[in-house]
């Protein structure tokens, strides 16, 4: 389980950070120790002004998570941030499937 952990939380990290380079909105991806991942939200990339001011969640992620959840995945958000903390036997393509949600949803933002 220990490295199946680490494989599939490379590859989330992997992702995540290609829809950084995507997404102006996401300002810093965090993670990479294991299946467990960290999306910051910011209005301003470059001044890392976040969304919405700690802790209040913007509404455009209330409504991404509301959207997601529609479509079959719960993410946990916390203020500015989406945590990403599949559990530990989901597999590869349910993996893959979610964050392609994630990112369509992101698209839309």
């Amino acid at each position: 389980m220990i490295e199946r952990s680490r494989r599939l939380g490379a590859l989330l990290i992997e992702r995540l950070q290609r829809m950084q380079s995507r997404h102006p909105l996401i300002g810093d991806v965090r993670g990479g120790d294991g299946l467990f991942g960290v999306i910051e939200l910011v209005r301003d990339r470059g001044s890392r002004e976040p969304l919405s001011p700690w802790p209040q969640m913007h509404p455009r992620l209330v409504k991404l998570l509301a959207q997601a959840l529609e479509g079959g995945v719960s993410f946990a958000a916390r203020g500015n941030l989406i945590l990403l903390a599949p559990p530990l036997v989901i597999g590869e393509g349910d993996l893959e499937e979610a964050l392609n949600l994630l990112d369509r949803l992101l698209e839309k933002f």
